[in-house]
């Protein structure tokens, strides 16, 4: 990562260049992605309740496309890092997981997945209950902490399902 440091009006501000142009982190997006559905399918897929092989193929598909689309402009706008990669997939196979053995299993990852809400409300509670300092930029520190919020609880749910995923996964 490369930082830089500026000084604005007598503040000490680091600047980060770790963050991909657009094009870059699309080409990751597509890489990962492939490299991720391979993975995935020789470990773990399956066909969703009720759906043939390629009906559950093209949702999970469709599924990766809303997931990405989702994380690259809504959750983290500009802030496009290999992270935001891992997060939009852990998530998306997180949840198709989760839907497809959610009646072969026992209550653990139901317990994991409870769990996980629980612990984003609280984050939400601490992040948005501490004071504002500077009341003249209020509004851009109120983004910045909704922003954080979205962020934190999409990062507690990657956690939750890759816990999910690896019960999954020494049960079966």
């Amino acid at each position: 990562m490369i930082q830089e440091l500026s000084l604005e009006r007598g503040e000490l501000h680091m600047a980060h260049k770790s963050t991909a142009r657009l094009k870059g982190y699309l080409l990751d997006c597509l890489f990962y992605t492939i490299i991720s559905m391979i993975w995935y399918g020789s470990l773990l897929f399956r066909c969703m309740p009720g759906m043939t092989y390629a009906e559950s193929k093209a949702m999970l598909w469709c599924m990766i496309g809303i997931s990405i689309l989702v994380c690259t402009f809504i959750l983290d706008w500009r802030a496009w890092t290999g992270w935001t990669v891992v997060k939009a997939l852990s998530v998306l196979y997180g949840v198709y997981t989760v839907i497809v053995y959610s009646k072969t299993v026992g209550s653990w990852p139901t317990i994991v997945l409870g769990i996980a809400p629980v612990l984003s409300m609280v984050y939400i509670i601490l992040l948005m209950s501490q004071k504002i300092k500077n009341s003249k930029s209020k509004g851009k520190i109120i983004k910045h902490r909704l922003r954080c919020c979205c962020v934190g609880s999409q990062s507690i749910a990657t956690v939750a399902l890759t816990f999910s995923q690896c019960y999954l996964k020494t049960e079966n």
